[in-house]
């Protein structure tokens, strides 16, 4: 059975859980494209509830120069972590 983990939701960085990886992933995405993208927290582990196997969802402002799919899994390879990038969802939080 996976462990469901909870903090309160987040509304801004300093409420996010595990900030140095929030952190490794935003420096990995910018050092490929550029620090003229921001780079957003979004999804479970901003509402206060995920499992421990859990993606850090990511979104990125303007729209990626790249194909999603593949960014995303050099990413993962950079930073060792699951990641999940997409391009502009509701609820985010800029890291």
């Amino acid at each position: 059975m996976r462990k469901i983990k909870h903090s309160p939701n987040a509304t801004c960085f300093d409420d996010l859980a595990e900030k140095e990886n929030w952190m490794l992933i935003k420096k990995a995405i910018q050092n490929e494209i550029g620090n003229e993208y921001k780079v957003y927290a979004t999804g479970s582990r901003t509402v206060g509830c995920w499992r421990n196997d859990s993606d850090y969802d990511i979104a990125i402002v303007p729209k990626l120069p790249v194909k999603i799919i593949p960014f995303t899994h050099k990413i993962r390879l950079i930073t060792g972590l699951r990641v999940d990038i997409c391009n502009s969802p509701v609820n985010r939080i800029e890291i």
